[in-house]
């Protein structure tokens, strides 16, 4: 559900890995590069995720991330909303991002 995908992303850390669909649909691996928790006027959280090897960047709200984000776990089972990948096929995706590579799911 939205829910359990939006409290699975809401673990993740800076440098993290994590999946992020597109405007156009597509969903790329990307990098989380900074939390906002809110403050006191908006009390909004947000993640800002690098979703190119060029530094582009996507802010989305925790609200938004159920639907638009997937927080890539490594080799654990720790529940849902996440995308269970290896360690081996992480290291080959940060090898496509590093080389500007689009990577496409």
């Amino acid at each position: 559900s939205r829910i359990e995908t939006m409290k699975a992303v809401s673990k993740v850390k800076i440098n993290d890995g994590s999946f992020v669909k597109r405007s156009d649909g597509s969903w790329v691996y990307s990098i989380v590069k900074d939390r906002c928790y809110g403050d006191r006027d908006d009390n909004r959280a947000t993640i800002t995720f690098q979703v190119n090897a060029e530094g582009s960047t996507k802010v989305m709200t925790l609200s938004k991330c159920g639907k638009f984000a997937r927080r890539v776990r490594h080799n654990q089972n720790d529940g849902g909303g996440e995308v269970a990948i290896s360690d081996e096929k992480a290291n080959a995706i940060f090898d496509v991002i590093k080389k500007g590579q689009r990577l496409l799911m």
